[in-house]
């Protein structure tokens, strides 16, 4: 699901404001061209072949070869061939070449005449230079151009660079080259996701939502050529907008009506057979070897395949078919009429239940059937959003929950399927109505607790979904459990989670009741894996980050080997990201958090979604990437927008404040916060905590420090130490250290969390003015990638340290600062403070680096020499150097 979650639907830019058909920039290909240049720098290599599917590249490569080989004063021939020219002798050749005279009638009596000829000719043309043939598309060329090449490869009249498609033989005439070992082959894959993002980056000038950089990376497979017409068509229909300085998709990419002509003209020259098969991939999907080909003749499948039109794959023992590309597809389906598509489908959906309709087949020919707008009874469509739920499919779960809906009535069930499956695709509010419906539904109809207790847990988790909805959840777990007292236990894990939401970690822990996962976690069985992802949250917000970190890695393992809907490896994933986030693991924390990102975006888990942005979020927070921190919580804003899931809208906004905040862009951040909801800060700390930053920053009276010692000190009675340490941290970050670091002190000394021992050990230091602390703590929080804190506690060290060792300190925080996007925190605004020249001073260190001496400096201004000298003396202390060379 790709609908645009925003009250509001954001300004377009123009589509003359952007110019996607220019030529892209070279991205991606850098190891490529590196093996290019070093056979060609190969006194051995005489041939090179660029190898790869159409679209990837191979002429690009080719093209800043030929430029760089041209700069360097060689002699380039470039030669585009062509099938068209393939039957004319030397007809991709010959205008490449330099005026040779050719006699065309001795061409065919006389072999050696043209290799003769143009030999001469090339020798003279070159004038002494080395010759560089570059031929795009070398299996176009005629068979003479091959021969003739051969013979100049041969000779050593020249060196050649050319490019191959993939499943295309090395011609014969040239093969020899390989097997006597003067060829090489160079592999041009596919972009990964990766260089996707920065290719697409680079010609957008703007950063591109992850979302969005995952779907075109997966229609165009990573192919620029594809890509290159994904974006153009996608910016031309509107789909592709940009919204706060991001890029976003609003629907899936579709490529150029020229790309679909493109791709459509391929499949044109197909024989009946081969192009039914390809009609029907292009409507069904994917289909079985057996649902492809029958009992009957499978060369057209083989054939194709090889001509890479269509692609086989293994899954599960079974071989599936699909198109060789995505837009295939999409280029196919919208060749064909809807009558045409109607008959594919149910010829399909017969075929398919003839040979097997159990398992997974079922999904599929009922969705076939469902697309086709065939009738169909309530119960198989029933049995059909069931099994769309144990495959985790939830777009296909919401659709033929609603079909059964709307063929048989409100059943409890079905109601219970589409609200959940609408909540996991981020559709808060409708969410809620379906499963208010749910939940009438089983009141005036009770069926099986199990049901109840699914549909009380699905509508709580939408409820918190809601800004300030966990009341409102709670009231709905308990309803259910006063009505049903022997339910109680099975929504103990529900309620925890809601009391980790209003900071109540200790009210969670209790509703778990006595942890199972003590010491050595050990093992967790399938019936514990729920209970040990809200464990390991509790943990965390406890200042227990090390058992928190044990649960959730035994969790991710055991949920390995699990396939519910409701406990997902995804989940587990977070889970751990979180922990490996508060055990200072920032590098492993992002690893874990993308992997949990990239499961939930294959399923559509808007949720999950969101949660492992936010963490990804805190995680460039922590090491001061603050620019990709705000990327990140502008993408969680884009995506749920104010009004659906509206807890993640304030966290996101929340952290996006204190990222403009340190970036120094304060009347951003002031706009962020003026957005806050009113009652935001008092429900939420990192709202606070924002708040204040902004403020402060903003001029504010330092009174309102005093709140977040307040609020630290509430949170520390609820068994919240975590948030606390990060709230009193700021404290002392902000100019009050002494305030800080005695209620720090006794939470660290409660924790097990490295992260809370260093925040307290920072305030400490800070507090005592301890210069050699502080540098400690700066080289710790160095080594574990947190360069804001780290340039922070050097600054601090310096401002209380002696010259010398001040300079020293200073370059470190420098640097740092600079790793951390330039950050401009209050304590990081005093880094020039110790190295500050008087105007007396400046003045004489301006002469000395402009080779004055000191008479001429102190000729110059009616001083002493040795009072230059005393002058340039505390100059070389401030600024840590020796003399005047380093100066």
């Amino acid at each position: 699901m790709r609908a645009d979650h925003s009250t509001t639907r954001p300004e377009k830019v123009p589509v003359a404001a952007l110019d996607v058909r220019g030529r892209w920039p070279f991205v991606g290909r850098a190891s490529q061209l590196a093996a290019v240049r070093a056979a060609l720098r190969s006194r051995s290599a005489k041939a090179l072949l660029l190898c790869g599917p159409s679209g990837v590249g191979k002429s690009r490569i080719a093209a800043e070869v030929a430029t760089e080989a041209a700069d360097a004063g060689e002699r380039v021939l470039r030669v585009t061939a062509d099938k068209a020219l393939a039957e004319i002798p030397l007809g991709a050749l010959l205008p490449a070449l330099p005026g040779a005279a050719l006699d065309l009638d001795a061409l065919a009596h006389h072999s050696n005449a043209p290799f003769d000829t143009i030999r001469r000719a090339l020798h003279d043309d070159a004038a002494g230079r080395r010759i560089l043939l570059v031929v795009d598309d070398l299996g176009s060329l005629d068979r003479l151009s091959l021969a003739l090449i051969a013979q100049l490869l041969a000779a050593e009249a020249v060196r050649l660079v050319a490019t191959l498609r993939d499943g295309e033989p090395i011609p014969d005439t040239v093969l020899s080259l390989w097997t006597g070992g003067a060829g090489v082959r160079v592999d041009v894959p596919a972009l990964t996701l990766n260089e996707c993002a920065e290719l697409l980056e680079a010609v957008l000038d703007d950063p591109v939502a992850h979302r969005a950089v995952r779907d075109f990376h997966a229609a165009s497979e990573g192919n620029p050529l594809m890509l290159r017409e994904l974006v153009a068509g996608a910016h031309e229909a509107g789909d592709l907008e940009s919204h706060n300085g991001i890029w976003r998709l609003s629907g899936p990419p579709q490529g150029t009506i020229a790309l679909q002509e493109l791709i459509r003209a391929r499949f044109a020259t197909l024989s009946p057979p081969d192009r039914d098969l390809v009609r029907r991939l292009a409507v069904c999907h994917t289909l079985s070897l057996e649902e492809a080909v029958g009992d009957g003749d499978a060369a057209h499948a083989a054939r194709l395949e090889q001509q890479g039109m269509i692609a086989l794959r293994e899954h599960e023992g079974t071989l599936w078919l699909t198109l060789g590309h995505p837009q295939y597809g999409e280029a196919i389906r919208a060749s064909l009429s809807r009558l045409e598509r109607i008959g594919i489908l149910v010829d399909q959906a017969r075929a398919t239940a003839a040979i097997s309709s159990g398992g997974s087949n079922e999904l599929r020919i009922a969705a076939w059937n469902l697309d086709a707008g065939r009738p169909a009874d309530a119960a198989s469509l029933a049995r059909a959003a069931s099994l769309a739920s144990l495959a985790q499919d939830y777009p296909m779960m919401a659709r033929f929950a609603a079909a059964a809906l709307a063929v048989g009535g409100p059943d409890p069930e079905m109601l219970l399927l589409q609200g959940y499956s609408l909540w996991i695709l981020g559709e808060n509010e409708e969410s809620i109505a379906v499963l208010e419906a749910a939940r009438a539904a089983d009141s005036a109809d009770p069926g099986p607790r199990v049901r109840t207790v699914s549909i009380a847990r699905a509508l709580a988790s939408a409820y918190a979904g809601r800004r300030f909805g966990e009341v409102d959840a709670l009231a709905v777990l308990d309803q259910v459990a006063r009505e049903n007292p022997e339910l109680a236990v099975t929504l103990a894990e529900q309620r925890a989670i809601l009391f980790t939401y209003l900071e109540r970690a200790d009210a969670a822990a209790a509703a778990l009741g006595p942890s199972p996962f003590q010491g050595d976690v050990g093992d967790i069985g399938p019936d514990q894996l729920s209970v040990a992802v809200v464990s390991s949250l509790t943990a965390v917000s406890q200042g227990r980050s090390a058992q928190a970190l044990a649960i959730a890695e035994a969790a991710v393992h055991a949920a390995m080997f699990e396939n519910e809907p409701v406990t997902t490896l995804r989940r587990a994933r977070v889970a751990l990201a979180m922990a490996q986030l508060w055990c200072s693991q920032l590098v492993a924390a992002e690893a874990t958090a993308n992997l949990g990102l990239a499961e939930a975006i294959a399923v559509d888990d808007e949720h999950t979604i969101a949660y492992a942005q936010l963490i990804l979020a805190d995680c460039a927070l922590a090491q001061g990437h603050l620019r990709r921190s705000e990327q990140w919580c502008r993408e969680v804003i884009g995506s749920v927008g104010a009004q659906h899931q509206a807890r993640f809208h304030d966290q996101a906004s929340s952290r996006l404040a204190l990222a403009l905040t340190w970036q120094g862009r304060i009347d951003e951040a002031v706009a962020v916060r003026d957005g806050f909801h009113d009652r935001l800060a008092e429900h939420n700390s990192i709202a606070l905590l924002a708040t204040v930053w902004v403020d402060l920053a903003a001029g504010a009276d330092r009174e309102i420090i005093w709140r977040l010692v307040e609020r630290a000190e509430e949170l520390v009675t609820r068994g919240e130490r975590a948030v606390a340490a990060v709230l009193l941290h700021s404290v002392s970050r902000l100019g009050e250290p002494e305030a800080a670091a005695p209620l720090l002190r006794s939470i660290a000394e409660a924790s097990d969390s490295r992260d809370i021992a260093l925040l307290a050990e920072h305030a400490i230091a800070e507090a005592e003015q301890n210069a050699d602390r502080l540098a400690a703590v700066g080289t710790e929080w160095q080594s574990l990638g947190s360069h804001i804190l780290a340039a922070e506690a050097f600054t601090a060290a310096a401002l209380h340290s002696s010259a010398r060792p001040a300079t020293r300190l200073r370059q470190t925080a420098v640097h740092l600062r600079r790793l951390a996007d330039d950050a401009r925190t209050p304590m990081l605004e005093r880094l020039g403070e110790s190295a500050r020249l008087t105007r007396r001073e400046s003045e004489i260190a301006s002469l000395a680096r402009a080779g004055h001496s000191t008479p001429q400096i102190a000729a110059r201004l009616t001083l002493s020499p040795r009072t230059v000298d005393n002058h340039l003396y505390a100059v070389y202390q401030k600024l840590g150097v020796a003399g005047r060379d380093e100066l």
